[in-house]
């Protein structure tokens, strides 16, 4: 009787660390005869309900204060609670049944369940009620399979074969259950579509680069030549480089409007310059974004007061800049100091996704639905989460995101087609104002197509350093080998130039300070740069989803 109080104790304790695997873990000691099944269920039954307890207690006592502080910190996202309070708000207490069989999903809305006052019965019921069909399906697989699992083990008397069966079981398990439903399967189809050379991730992406680089710096017999290719940009915008202060060195005529923030700068005091900024707000946008950040990390696009308040209240650096209605483009730019005429040598067109509506499917079927969009879908789903269940009218266009940026959902395209002489040289005027830049890339908004050919009306945005790629490498058209050709002239530029800065008398960076830049800049990196978040294009859009789902339960 003691042993199996004791064994049934340990099994619920296991449950906090990882309550698949305990469960995993108690099937498998039932079959080998270890402890009886009663036990293996019991207390893998009464740890996921303590747990489960413990999530709605913090969430209806602590509130949001309770993510600040460990173990909640190192495991419940801010953002992962806010959707499951959004989704709350459209589904009802069936998504603390569902959550259960959703991978993420259970530990989030569950403390959102409690912050959000859920009435307790109803809670218990809902979960209870999960816990009773999920405890024995996970418990009872491993089970039935034990004794194929003992077997191994006893057999090979390995410690790792046990891991890895232990291991296999579960993926399996969460396969199974993604399969189960419409949803997880569209997100496996989006998981083997993001294998595509469009989606891969830097780490997959650059070793080829890393290696040529190592070449050209036997060739030139300079490490790294390429920090002083842009000697008027502190470490020629290898990492951190200001966008205010780039921003100053370009003519003020192409720029977009900006103001920056110190970090320093109260809350109360960053709104009250924001507002003396635009005083036309909020009836255009405005776009908040870090004064240092890569990828479109942290840029907002806001249209209330309350949006802009909460986007200006970061301990960081920030600009509040014009929203620049119109076309994006991404321009490649390189001039070596020895010419006097530069070259556009790569153009992007962005594309800001949207779908069709049916005026039957959700906006969140729209998007698991469509052959691209399901490659993004997690982002789409996110940034979106405001009006998942909105049903759009047939026909009705749906804007998915608002950058322009690939990693936040934009679609890239080649743009060569684009360029002309006067394209040319009007980027090349704009570059040659600002002392000491030769490699980089604009982020640029213009009205038209036409516009854009012949140079005119050009607002630049944004200008990065020697780490900016030629994006049109993310078009889906272009092969591997096409993108890996452009970023090895783009390095290749980049030695190029530095080397001829060299020559020229500019000072060339050791590797010594080149590690000493790189560590102050990631070590004055001050505050977590929150996700971009999403406001609906058309206000109209959330009354119109509010007389959808009226008129569906109708």
């Amino acid at each position: 009787m003691l042993a199996d109080l004791t064994a049934t104790l340990l099994i619920a304790a296991s449950t906090f660390v990882s309550e698949d695997l305990a469960c995993i873990g108690a099937g498998i000691a039932a079959a080998s005869g270890k402890v009886s099944l009663f036990v293996a269920l019991a207390g893998s039954m009464i740890g996921i309900f303590i747990g489960d307890l413990l999530l709605f207690a913090a969430g209806r006592t602590l509130g949001r204060a309770a993510l600040s502080y460990p173990p909640l910190k190192w495991i419940l996202k801010p953002e992962a609670v806010e959707r499951s309070s959004e989704w709350f708000a459209a589904r009802g207490g069936s998504l603390i049944f569902s959550s259960r069989f959703i991978p993420g999903m259970r530990l989030p809305t569950y403390f959102a369940a409690g912050m959000l006052h859920v009435p307790f019965l109803g809670f218990l019921g809902y979960f209870a009620g999960a816990a009773i069909v999920w405890t024995p399906l996970i418990v009872g697989v491993a089970y039935l399979a034990g004794d194929r699992i003992t077997s191994i083990f006893q057999s090979t008397a390995g410690i790792l074969t046990l891991t890895a069966t232990g291991i296999t079981l579960y993926v399996f398990l969460r396969l199974i259950l993604n399969l189960a439903s419409y949803r997880g399967r569209r997100a496996m189809a989006g998981w083997l579509k993001r294998w595509k050379w469009e989606f891969w991730p830097s780490w997959m992406a650059y070793p080829p680069v890393v290696f040529y680089c190592a070449f050209l710096a036997l060739r030139y017999r300079r490490a790294i030549p390429f920090t002083v290719c842009n000697p008027g940009i502190p470490g020629s915008g290898l990492i951190g480089e200001s966008k205010s202060d780039i921003l100053k060195a370009l003519p003020i005529r192409a720029t977009a409007r900006s103001l920056f923030l110190a970090a320093d700068l109260t809350a109360a005091t960053r709104l009250r310059r924001a507002k003396l900024f635009a005083p036309g707000f909020p009836g255009v946008p405005l776009v908040v974004k870090p004064d240092k950040g890569e990828r479109g990390s942290g840029v907002v696009i806001v249209r209330t007061r309350e949006h802009l308040a909460s986007a200006l209240d970061k301990p960081i650096a920030l600009i509040v800049q014009e929203y620049v209605p119109g076309l994006e483009f991404g321009v490649m730019y390189a001039r070596y100091p020895d010419n006097e005429e530069g070259q556009v040598i790569s153009i992007t067109r962005k594309i800001m996704p949207e779908l069709k509506g049916d005026g039957r499917r959700s906006l969140e079927r729209l998007i698991l639905d469509d052959a691209r969009a399901v490659s993004l879908a997690k982002h789409y789903l996110d940034v979106n989460r405001h009006r998942l269940d909105w049903i759009p009218e047939l026909n009705e266009s749906v804007q998915l995101v608002e950058l322009g940026t690939h990693s936040r959902g934009s679609i890239f395209l080649d743009g060569a087609h684009f360029l002309s002489p006067r394209l040319t040289n009007a980027i090349d005027r704009i570059s040659r104002h600002f002392k000491g830049f030769y490699l980089g890339r604009y982020d640029i908004r213009v009205p038209t197509e036409q516009d854009f050919v012949l140079g005119k009306n050009i607002k630049v945005l944004e200008l990065n350093g020697v780490t900016s790629e030629p994006t049109h490498i993310y078009d889906p058209a272009v092969s591997i080998l096409g993108a890996y050709r452009a970023l090895f002239r783009h390095w290749r530029l980049a030695y190029e130039i530095g080397m001829q800065n060299i020559a020229r008398g500019i000072p060339s960076w050791t590797i010594r300070e080149l590690i000493q830049f790189l560590t102050k800049e990631w070590q004055g990196r001050s505050g977590e740069i929150s996700k971009t978040k999403f406001i609906p294009v058309n206000p109209e859009q959330s009354k119109a989803g509010q007389q959808n789902r009226k008129r569906a339960k109708e």
